[in-house]
């Protein structure tokens, strides 16, 4: 709902730049916490959850003072090996870092305590107070730095909405931490490496839009992911997150089925997903400049370009945790390595043929739908084995 008024207030360039060092925290953040967010729901004992919470938000600070301290050799020495691209706006790159890290963080203790209120509350804080932030800001500035402020305003709202559930896993704790930290071992030594190919292979096509296509077409496929992405990511926080939940509390208890629970939660999102399709695909392209104005009728062919991926994400995204669940991490790095490699090169391939950024940026969302349909598949063959087990 924000997008007409941000749309006005920021030129294309700004979302340009905003959309680039959202895109490069975010894959930094996703090894941020060494994916031991992801391993929290899973033991039984308060104690064991609580010590890797507690080493996550450990690997964070640091991750984000390493980020920090990068930003200001960028600056230092950018000039001279070539000149600086980005401004005093890149200083937001590590509290993005660290502000997105710990929300992945404190939603997996929240999900833990099955506080799904506070977990689809945190989506509905995080979008509303970033939107009306980024509009203050726009007002004052119209710079990338308004929207890159926003964001994390955004940010803070969401955690402090979860800390409630959370406090209880960032005290001390008596756990041993030793062997608390080997039987999840392979979080931070194999995830931890797969989700920053997941989160950069999601990021891909921003990034290659941004370095081959210039600030403009980037800012219009910002936008375009702004005004598509918001819906995807409500239903998937509305409806995604408790099935995770729904799993680990079986998996912990060994109840029921995990492949029944699977397609019961497919089902349930497929609807939405649908309707976002046809809405994205039989709309975008009328109603984006309509609403936002000349400058961004690229933005509506990307929307688009991006509508297939979008849908199917909405299904498989929160669903594809199952591989998590079930430990299934060999899966995990094959899927993530295959759409790092896929995407990118589908992308460079199209741009070498010197072919439109919305050509290029469709060739790699086609890609991401075939690698989700992929990872459905590898997630229903998973929960049939836990259950054959």
């Amino acid at each position: 709902l924000s997008a007409p008024v941000l749309a006005r207030l920021y030129a294309p360039e700004a979302f340009g730049a905003f959309a680039a060092i959202s895109a490069a925290a975010t894959v930094v953040s996703a090894v941020a916490t060494l994916r031991l967010e992801l391993a929290v729901p899973l033991p039984r004992e308060t104690n064991e959850a609580a010590a890797l919470a507690r080493v996550a938000v450990l690997a964070v600070v640091i991750t984000s003072m390493i980020c920090a301290i990068g930003v200001g050799i960028y600056h230092l020495f950018g000039a001279a090996i070539g000149g600086t691209r980005y401004g005093q706006e890149l200083w937001f790159l590590p509290l993005l870092v660290f502000l997105t890290a710990m929300y992945t963080l404190l939603s997996q203790t929240s999900l833990r305590e099955r506080a799904y209120g506070a977990v689809a509350v945190r989506a509905f804080a995080q979008n509303g107070g970033t939107a009306a932030a980024q509009i203050g800001l726009g007002l004052a500035s119209a710079g990338p730095a308004g929207l890159l402020g926003g964001q994390s305003i955004g940010r803070l709202l969401a955690l402090a909405g979860m800390a409630k559930h959370s406090a209880p896993y960032l005290r001390g704790t008596y756990a041993p931490l030793r062997a608390t930290l080997g039987r999840y071992r392979r979080f931070p030594v194999v995830l931890a490496p797969s989700a920053a190919l997941n989160v950069l292979g999601s990021s891909i096509p921003v990034l290659v839009i941004s370095q081959w296509y210039g600030a403009n077409d980037a800012g219009n496929l910002g936008v375009a992911q702004q005004v598509v992405l918001l819906p995807a990511s409500l239903i998937s926080a509305a409806i995604g997150q408790v099935f995770v939940g729904e799993l680990t509390q079986q998996l912990r208890d060994r109840q029921a089925s995990s492949r029944s629970l699977f397609l019961r939660a497919s089902g349930a999102l497929l609807v939405p997903a649908l309707v976002l399709y046809g809405g994205v695909t039989f709309m975008a392209e009328p109603i984006i400049p309509l609403v936002l104005g000349d400058q961004w009728v690229t933005a509506g062919d990307y929307a688009v370009g991006m509508a297939a991926a979008t849908a199917l994400g909405v299904v498989v995204g929160p669903l594809s945790y199952v591989l998590i669940a079930l430990e299934s991490v060999v899966a995990v790095l094959i899927i993530d390595v295959l759409r790092v490699v896929l995407v990118a090169g589908a992308g460079l391939a199209v741009w070498a043929l010197d072919a439109p950024g919305p050509t290029s940026a469709t060739a790699m969302f086609a890609t991401t739908s075939a690698i989700y349909v992929v990872t459905w598949l590898v997630c229903l063959q998973a929960t049939r084995r836990s259950d054959a087990q």
